[in-house]
């Protein structure tokens, strides 16, 4: 059977008024007499929305390609948003490099769509609760006439350290913690393309509480827990906030980036904060408060130093920094060095503050977790006197070894690593008390902690 999409237009009886009729991406447009027909042989019509999608060039500075986003407009029938036929027109070569996506199912990983170099998920349906990173060599854009998701539609979110990549689909933006509704409690983290909200010792800021989701953003969430049947909620329709850009620092965006939280001494206040490896811009980000955060595209420099440079515009000249205060939000205490990046890390928190309460390089090997107990993960923090070579591991109380945390050498000072629960098989181990390791050259430090799910 036939069937009509109607998308600008009206029926009343028998009696159509249309400029445009579809049957379906990159098909034919049906003629007012073909509509006719089907209303009189009881085929359907729908009326529809049109919305245009854009994507940036690879030559854009900072996008260089990226766009988080979903698709809050799909075409009625689901045939019509399999990948292959949905992404068609920007299918050219000089179009979509590729696409991520990553199923909403436990324990999934990012996949890529893809037309060259090799045919990749083409059959992948698009779907609204979805979010997608596209990255595309030129600037191009297609139109999708069709209709909203149900707004009371669910979808399922994971915990146990899992990315939760989720799209937005209701009509009107709003502030991000209204969008999450009584569900926020639940939550760990919700980041977006330009900003990132952590929750810290169980407490969402809110100093950023400003930040906004619209239709068609795509966020990643980390959940304390499972949540079945996730749905958006609304509140009420606010203005959307738009991150400024960086004027003074060049760089360029990659797939994901660590969150960079930094504190300020509002009597050194500079108009703009870039964050480098090497010499090599990474990130950066305009100063609106004594309070700033860098989306730093770090994920490739492991092991390498970060340093920032502050821009104060025509007042005066920039400063470098490699040294500064690094904080560790769930112990309140906060070390003056440079770090070392680890790209298992979610996120670093730095102090640009004077007169700061700043912890004095430690006399001797220590070693603690927090929180303990813990699920799905815990940070392990260890204090050397001067650098040197250590392995951190994590036991079973068999005595045998779960996961080798780090092996190699360590500056002095104050460090910390993530532990997700995860052997080194990457399999999520079981709920119970394991030991953690430190071992030097010349002391062990043994302790427990337990894993509660």
């Amino acid at each position: 059977m036939k069937k009509v999409i109607l998308a600008v237009g009206l029926m009343i009886g028998i009696s159509i008024f249309a400029e445009n009729i579809y049957f379906g991406p990159g098909q034919q447009i049906a003629t007012f007499e073909e509509a006719f027909e089907c209303a009189q042989t009881g085929d359907y019509l729908i009326e529809l929305t049109a919305k245009t999608y854009t994507f940036p060039s690879q030559w854009t500075i900072p996008d260089y390609g990226w766009k988080w986003l979903s698709f809050d407009i799909l075409w009625p029938e689901e045939d019509d948003n399999i990948a292959e036929y949905f992404l068609a027109p920007i299918s050219d070569i000089d179009e979509l490099d590729f696409a991520l996506f990553k199923p909403h199912s436990p324990g999934s990983q990012p996949l890529t769509i893809s037309f060259y170099p090799t045919q990749q998920n083409l059959d992948h349906p698009f779907t609204s609760p979805y979010g997608y990173k596209f990255k595309t060599i030129t600037d191009c854009q297609f139109t999708v006439t069709g209709q909203r998701c149900p707004a009371e539609t669910t979808f399922p979110l994971f915990s146990n350290n899992q990315e939760n990549w989720i799209g937005y689909f209701l009509e009107e933006t709003q502030l991000v913690y209204d969008a999450f509704g009584t569900h926020l409690d639940e939550l760990t983290q919700i980041k977006a393309q330009h900003w990132t909200i952590n929750k810290v010792n169980g407490v969402w800021p809110p100093d950023i509480a400003a930040y906004t989701i619209s239709p068609g953003d795509m966020v990643i969430v980390y959940c304390e827990r499972d949540i079945p049947a996730f749905s958006w909620s609304f509140e009420e329709s606010r203005e959307k906030y738009v991150m400024p850009e960086s004027q003074d620092f060049t760089y360029e965006e990659e797939a994901d980036y660590i969150p960079v939280f930094i504190a300020l001494d509002p009597n050194d206040l500079p108009s703009e904060i870039g964050a480098y490896v090497e010499g090599e811009c990474k990130g950066a980000t305009v100063v609106q408060d004594t309070t700033a955060q860098i989306c730093a595209y770090i994920l490739e420099n492991q092991g390498e130093d970060l340093e920032f440079e502050f821009s104060y515009g025509s007042k005066e000249q920039n400063k470098q920094f490699k040294e500064y205060g690094i904080c560790e939000p769930e112990t309140s205490k906060t070390v003056k060095g440079t770090i070392q990046i680890d790209n298992s890390r979610d996120c670093y928190y730095v102090s640009f503050k004077n007169g700061q309460n700043i912890t004095p390089v430690p006399t001797q090997i220590e070693i603690t977790n927090f929180p303990n107990p813990f699920n799905p993960e815990t940070t392990l923090f260890f204090s050397l006197p001067n650098e040197q070579k250590i392995e951190l591991s994590v036991y079973n109380l068999k005595g045998q070894k779960v996961r080798q945390l780090v092996k190699g050498q360590f500056p002095s000072g104050n460090n910390s690593i993530v532990w997700n629960g995860k052997d080194d098989s990457g399999k999520q181990v079981c709920s119970g008390v394991y030991l953690y390791k430190l071992e030097t050259a010349d002391k062990i430090i043994s302790k427990k902690m337990l894993l509660l799910k």
